[in-house]
């Protein structure tokens, strides 16, 4: 019953300057399996979700290291379905190439040394790790759905994907491993937005 002139949207933020204080990880002193010259995925994510997703990114991993084997995929987050990706990881035979990283509080350190950040939820509202991934200058790949595509312009601050199409999630994340240029100009993009 209110009317849209009166309705003033006031979207989440990220302190750029407490962001950038926090020294990134190492994360092949963090996780075996994480060498030298291998290219990070990451996604942080509460695993007590079912529709963050996570199933979707490790669909798509398997479906990237078909065609690229310097490449390992680190979910940041824990909860109730830990055991349910554990066992999915262990049938698609991605040990060691999949790794749950567990919960880190904060991400910020993990997020600055991904290679490309990715979000798989069925729904979101403004996501503050799509901001996170941001303020970290690094590409970006989310589903296109709620307020990923107000903070996602496609091709220009990252890809948008259809939710569930962890095909056409493979495919961005395999077009952005083979193009160096695309993903420094939208980290680049995205940092300035």
């Amino acid at each position: 019953g209110v009317p849209p002139e009166k309705v003033d949207v006031i979207h989440n933020g990220i302190d750029l300057a407490a962001f950038d204080r926090e020294p990134a990880v190492d994360l092949q002193e963090k996780f075996a399996g994480i060498g030298n010259n291998d290219k990070v995925i990451g996604m942080v994510a509460n695993f007590n979700r079912e529709v963050k997703r996570a199933d979707l990114f490790i669909n798509a991993a398997a479906e990237v290291l078909k065609q690229h084997d310097n490449v390992r995929f680190l979910l940041i987050g824990g909860g109730e379905l830990e055991h349910q990706l554990k066992n999915q990881i262990s049938c698609l035979g991605l040990q060691g190439k999949v790794i749950l990283g567990g919960k880190k509080e904060p991400s910020a350190p993990y997020i600055k040394s991904f290679d490309i950040g990715v979000l798989t939820s069925d729904s979101e509202g403004f996501s503050n790790v799509l901001l996170e991934y941001m303020a970290a200058g690094i590409p970006v790949v989310a589903t296109d759905v709620g307020g990923n595509r107000e903070i996602i312009r496609n091709q220009w601050l990252g890809h948008l994907v259809p939710k569930g199409d962890w095909v056409a999630l493979a495919h961005s994340i395999c077009m952005l491993l083979d193009d160096d240029a695309h993903c420094i100009e939208l980290a680049e993009n995205a940092r300035e937005n």
